[in-house]
């Protein structure tokens, strides 16, 4: 009887440990599908590269630095061709005003006689002459010291010829417009080389003879219009203050 109640509490015990072998562990993760590895973290993107570094201008200068400032006035001398180059044969004077614009002004005012001496009369010649006439350089390109400029000229002349003796005056009237084309070569502010091209636009001419009574004095008048190109050429060289 006893060992048939030992062998009963062995077989209990067994039956428990199987019992409690099989039953599932209330910690343990529940079943499902295996855990992935978390992704390893991405690199951040690379930033751009800076932008190569932009070159500064060179620096020209002042491109008016080999130009007068302000109000200037140049004397030169030069050639108007053809002509021997030995002596130079035409002279001038040019007012400059800030912007650039040059003037070129002309006056005469004169007057010449002529004596001759005889043993029983003399004889006297005159001459008057009145001119005013004025010339315009206009820049239009510039580039570096060269200028290519647009050339315009005005002039009024009066001349009255008198020759020895009673009413024989020759009087000459004449006005004149011109243009042109022309470049100048600034070496520095104060010296300039200028070449200019000219070409006349529209003259006026008028000649009035003096007759002895009971003749009617007599006049000659000449009108020219035209676009001509046939140019005269002047080279000169200016020094201004």
């Amino acid at each position: 009887m006893k060992t048939m109640t030992w062998a009963f509490a062995l077989i209990s015990i067994a039956a428990t440990g199987d019992l409690a072998t099989a039953q599932p562990d209330p910690m343990a993760p529940p079943p499902g599908d295996p855990v992935e590895p978390a992704p390893e973290p991405m690199e951040p993107p690379r930033p751009p590269d800076p932008p190569p570094p932009v070159a500064a201008p060179e620096s020209t200068g002042d491109a008016n630095a080999d130009r007068p400032e302000g109000l200037a006035i140049g004397i030169g001398l030069g050639y108007l061709l053809p002509s021997s180059l030995e002596t130079p044969n035409i002279t001038s004077v040019r007012v400059r005003l800030a912007g650039g614009l040059t003037l070129e002004p002309q006056v005469v005012l004169g007057n010449t006689t002529v004596k001759r001496e005889a043993a029983d009369d003399d004889e006297k010649d005159s001459s008057t002459e009145l001119t005013i006439a004025a010339g315009m350089r206009l820049p239009l390109v510039r580039h570096g010291k060269v200028e290519l400029e647009l050339l315009a000229s005005v002039g009024l002349s009066n001349q009255t010829d008198n020759p020895d003796g009673a009413d024989n005056n020759r009087k000459i009237t004449a006005i004149a417009l011109g243009w042109g084309v022309g470049v100048s070569y600034w070496y520095s502010r104060h010296w300039c080389i200028s070449f200019a091209a000219g070409n006349p636009l529209v003259s006026f001419t008028k000649v009035t003879n003096e007759q002895p009574e009971p003749l009617d004095e007599t006049s000659t008048t000449t009108t020219a219009i035209g676009a001509i190109f046939d140019p005269t050429v002047a080279i000169m060289i200016h020094l201004f203050n």
